[in-house]
């Protein structure tokens, strides 16, 4: 896991996060609202960016990383194109 690599912290509270959306570049992670407290550190100007980059640079493209509160997951939604 390519972030655990840059900073632990970061991957650890990555992992109570899921996969949410993804269009046009934009990733979206949802997290369970009990997970607040990861979401919010990750939110951070310098974490959000160093995710950012590090996906950037894996996918070989710029990526725009959200974080959101998901009540109900249900599932990714993917866009079509991907």
């Amino acid at each position: 896991h390519e972030v655990s690599r840059h900073k632990m912290s970061l991957a650890s509270y990555l992992q109570d996060g899921n996969p949410y959306s993804y269009k046009d570049a934009k990733h979206v992670i949802g997290f369970a609202s009990e997970h607040v407290f990861n979401k919010e550190s990750l939110e951070h100007k310098d974490n959000l960016r160093m995710i950012m980059d590090i996906f950037s640079e894996k996918l070989r493209r710029p990526v725009v990383i959200q974080l959101r509160i998901i009540e109900e997951y249900t599932g990714p939604e993917i866009d079509a194109m991907v």
